[in-house]
């Protein structure tokens, strides 16, 4: 293993393009994600149920403000605290804007912002044909459009397609995302993170860097993206080979800029 005193910066990219994962790796990532359907249930039910089964059939758990059953929250805090235990937001927005509730906002708005305050992976999808779109509506999907990139669909079926290939994307960008460490970039294919060590492991290289690689770090990892914090998933770990290097300092690992 090969030891430094420097302290390069590591970079974790899960935005750029990944490999294409195997089956087997993509139910297994599922299987540890619980996606949040957000929309006006009443509107777009026949949406709802359709994504919560596609979801399921993937190997995720769909979360879904219905199958809450009784409680005793409050509606509010209910499907804010399903936004929070959630891994992913899939929002849906049609026409309707939904019943303004005490905040002055709908529920589906509240919910979007909440997964934007608690830095969630966000996925909008816009209905196409929007000249019945209420005015609120509109307005939502304005401000969704000025932090994300939503996409559209035509109808329930193009719907579930859509996000399904995004949910593919979005497995392939956590196993798999580009990793920097100071001049050495090269594709993860795992990334363990103990704590207080962090391991990056690659079987490709990119310019500067070489087969086979694992970067270790031996100190707590501030790991972000933009909006917000978070920790790189948890993923089993492997052996490299031939390229170790070991940091004795701490490690950012974040989106490029």
């Amino acid at each position: 293993m090969y030891t430094t005193g420097a302290q390069p910066t590591l970079v974790v990219d899960r935005m750029s393009s990944a490999r294409r994962l195997t089956d087997e790796e993509l139910r297994a990532w599922a299987h540890a994600q619980a996606v949040f359907i957000s929309s006006v249930m009443t509107e777009l039910a026949t949406e709802r149920r359709l994504l919560a089964s596609m979801i399921a059939e993937l190997g995720a758990a769909p979360v879904l403000f219905e199958d809450f059953g009784g409680r005793d929250q409050g509606a509010q805090e209910a499907y804010l605290a399903g936004v929070a235990r959630s891994d992913i937001y899939v929002g849906v927005i049609g026409d309707r804007y939904g019943a303004i509730t005490p905040t002055g906002r709908s529920a589906t708005h509240q919910e979007y912002r909440e997964a934007v305050r608690l830095d969630k992976r966000i996925s909008v999808w816009v209905r196409d044909q929007s000249a019945n779109r209420q005015g609120d509506a509109r307005d939502s999907v304005d401000e969704v459009r000025v932090f994300h990139t939503s996409g559209s669909f035509t109808d329930p079926e193009d719907l579930v397609r859509r996000v399904r290939a995004r949910l593919v994307e979005v497995a392939a960008e956590d196993l798999a995302p580009w990793v920097k460490l100071g001049a050495v970039v090269f594709r993860a294919d795992r990334i363990t993170d103990r704590g207080s060590q962090v391991r990056v492991g690659g079987d490709g290289a990119g310019p500067g860097g070489c087969r086979g690689a694992d970067r270790v770090s031996d100190r707590p990892v501030a790991a972000g993206r933009a909006g917000g914090l978070h920790r790189p998933p948890h993923q089993p770990a492997g052996a490299g080979g031939g390229c170790d290097r070991h940091q004795h300092g701490p490690v950012l690992a974040g989106v490029h800029p």
